[in-house]
This record gives C-alpha cells, sequence and structure tokens, in this order.
C-alpha cells in the first residue's frame, strides 16, 4: 500500500490538525534549539576554564623559571 498524490499528509490521515502538527514541530525545534544552547553553554565553560588552567601553568612555570634565575645569579654572585 504506496502513497498517492492524492493522499492527505500522514499528519491528517492520524487525526492531527495541520496548526497541532505546526505546534509540535516548532516545540521540537524549541527543545533542539534549547539543548544546543546548553551545549555551547557547557562547552563554552569548559573552554574557558581549560585556558584558565593553562594561563596558571605559565604562570607558575615563570615563577619557577624566575625562581631559578634569582637562585643561578645569586649563586654567581656569592649571596
Amino acid at each position: 500500500m504506496g502513497l498517492r498524490a492524492e493522499d492527505p499528509p500522514l499528519f491528517c490521515r492520524r487525526g492531527w490538525s495541520m496548526d497541532s502538527s505546526l505546534s509540535v514541530l516548532n516545540a521540537q525545534r524549541a527543545l533542539i534549539m534549547e539543548l544546543l544552547l546548553c551545549f555551547s553553554l557547557d562547552l563554552l565553560h569548559h573552554l574557558l576554564l581549560a585556558k584558565r588552567v593553562i594561563r596558571l601553568q605559565r604562570a607558575q612555570h615563570w615563577r619557577q623559571q624566575s625562581t631559578a634565575w634569582q637562585t643561578s645569579t645569586c649563586q654567581q654572585r656569592q649571596c
């Protein structure tokens, strides 16, 4: 039993009106958009955290380099 061109759309055959099927589609679109927004915000949050961790690691590295340089300079001058 195939579909013919004169057959009504599936939502009409199931007893749905055109308006109710569009509201279901709009609700589905809204849900998908909300999920995408949540995913995007979560991803942005993780990227910002990673950026902060990298910045903190660099700062710690430079402090260690500075301390090592001061120690070696002090030893050369025999402080």
